[in-house]
């Protein structure tokens, strides 16, 4: 664990504040939601709560299967960040999801993004690596938790239909 020298007092209610600086290092936004652990040590850990509800190795082998079969870009992000990143250009895990595709998450209907108007999966990304976006949100219990996005020049019905199933994989059998 890396020591920050920073110290808190618990008041009387419990809580302890993070402070801003590592809000904004970590990423971390108003009403996300943090595990609590502890270890043989007696340390207090605080870890972001992952929202799909697969552990990271299994988001890792579902956009590795879709990378492998489709041959196209794969990201896939819970409501705040990319979870696992498999193809492209440049490498998106850790980054924030752009305004933009939690609005089209948010409308919790799969959509063909084609063209000039393709979703930015970050907000500081000026160019995207491809021309079509397929954004299947992923949503359990009426929530959302976050998507899939499949890019390239071109998608086909097939590549379509394995980023559904695979959504449709991880919202009900992890989820």
């Amino acid at each position: 664990m890396k020591e920050t020298g920073i110290v808190r007092r618990i008041d009387e209610l419990g809580r302890v504040v993070i402070p801003k600086e590592l809000r904004k290092v970590l990423k971390l936004k108003e009403g996300e939601l943090l595990e609590i652990f502890t270890n043989d040590k007696g340390e207090l850990v605080l870890k972001k709560y992952n929202e799909v509800g697969a552990t990271p190795d299994q988001l890792d082998v579902i956009s590795k299967i879709l990378y492998k079969n489709t041959g196209k870009e794969v990201a896939i992000c819970d409501t705040s960040s990319i979870l696992v990143h498999c193809g492209g250009k440049e490498n998106l895990l850790g980054e924030e999801i752009s305004e933009e595709l939690y609005e089209v998450l948010d409308d919790r209907k799969s959509r063909l993004v084609k063209d000039n108007k393709v979703v930015r999966l970050a907000d500081d990304k000026d160019t995207v690596s491809s021309n079509e976006q397929y954004i299947v949100p992923l949503i359990s219990s009426g929530d959302l938790y976050g998507g899939i996005i499949l890019s390239a020049d071109k998608l086909g019905s097939v590549d379509l239909a394995l980023c559904d199933a695979m959504a449709q994989y991880l919202t009900y059998n992890i989820g």
